[in-house]
């Protein structure tokens, strides 16, 4: 893959890896340093991106592994982070848990996903969010599918019962 090609298919994920370190970081600031760091990575690495493979998952992996190298070199603990809607948003990510849109919802949904573990929180921004297939998800983290499976449905009931107790 040429240098230009490459750089194209990364660009096209920005904004989503974008909103996955957001994720990670739990910072506007954060994010902005990890996407550029994966975007380097990235870069440096192309040769070992195989073309015929996901691009997305394996950028999300790429940002996933230098994030937690970065925890390790600190010592520090994992930041929770925040979820958050895109302005002007009518359909929120989560209304087939039957969530009556309110004026309030973009926070409450932020305030349901800072409640959720960071394992749960991200495999869920991952798949309902992003859009991303189990397969992906267990390459990402580096687990079974059925881990993946487990963690969605764990997170997802969190989320309801979040808004159930409203």
């Amino acid at each position: 893959m040429n240098e230009g090609a490459f750089e194209d298919v990364v660009l096209r994920h920005l904004n989503s890896l974008y909103a996955f370190a957001k994720g990670l970081t739990g910072t506007a600031e954060g994010a902005d340093d990890l996407v550029q760091e994966t975007y380097l990575k990235a870069t440096r690495c192309k040769h070992q991106y195989k073309p015929d493979t996901n691009c997305k998952a394996w950028l999300f992996t790429v940002m996933k592994n230098l994030f937690l190298n970065d925890c390790r070199q600190r010592k520090r603990e994992v930041l929770v982070g925040n979820f958050f809607l895109d302005e002007g948003e009518d359909n929120p990510v989560f209304m087939s848990i039957s969530i009556q849109p309110t004026p309030d919802l973009k926070i409450d949904l932020e305030k349901a996903f800072a409640s959720l573990p960071e394992n749960l929180r991200l495999v869920v921004m991952l798949r309902d969010q992003e859009g991303l297939e189990y397969t992906e998800i267990a390459e990402i983290f580096c687990c079974p599918v059925g881990t993946v499976m487990s963690r969605l449905s764990r997170g997802r009931a969190r989320i309801k019962k979040f808004f159930l107790e409203q």
